[in-house]
């Protein structure tokens, strides 16, 4: 049972990581096509206006958005780690209870990583904007929009997965208390 849990954690994480690294290579290498929300031929006023748009509302915000999301993303995985031992006694909880603490650090792995590449995508949507205005910087605005949500999605996993280690805890503790007191 062990081996095979581990075997799939392994199999999850090499999952994961491969995901994670074709979206990011996929989506880095590329060049921005002509900037497709002012028409063509290219109307120079239009292109300041929705640069000047982008860098006053978009940027600030998503920047901002990231950033929190980083923080908070941090926080619950110091946190878990700091209190695994009132959340999961690691020396008498069940397997079970020990592998999805084990997952709920990995996608919370996942998820820091996640939100940091959107964070670069977003970044480098800010310098396309400042220095070619005229090639499409919101497309690459939503790519880190999309790590931002995988992001996000990995997060509500991840809490999932502390939810399930601390409901098989205390499982396990109960069981535990049960046969030490009949004993």
């Amino acid at each position: 049972m062990k081996r095979t849990l581990r075997f799939s954690c392994a199999i999850l994480l090499l999952f994961l990581t491969a995901f994670a690294v074709r979206m990011t290579l996929s989506h880095w290498f590329f060049f921005p096509d002509q900037n497709p929300y002012c028409g063509f031929p290219q109307d120079s006023e239009c292109i300041a206006r929705q640069a000047d748009l982008f860098m006053k509302v978009d940027y600030p915000e998503s920047k901002d958005l990231g950033k929190s999301f980083l923080t908070l993303l941090s926080a619950v995985l110091v946190a878990s780690i700091t209190f695994s031992e009132k959340i999961v006694d690691v020396h008498n909880a069940s397997t079970l209870a020990v592998s999805t603490m084990m997952v709920c650090w990995l996608l919370l792995f996942v998820s820091i990583v996640t939100c940091g590449v959107g964070l670069a995508f977003v970044v480098t949507a800010q310098s396309i904007c400042v220095y070619s205005p005229d090639l499409d910087y919101r497309s690459v605005e939503m790519r880190g929009a999309f790590m931002f949500l995988a992001a996000g999605v990995t997060f509500v996993f991840s809490l999932v997965s502390l939810i399930v280690a601390g409901i098989a805890s205390l499982v396990e503790r109960r069981r535990l208390a049960a046969i030490a007191a009949t004993a």
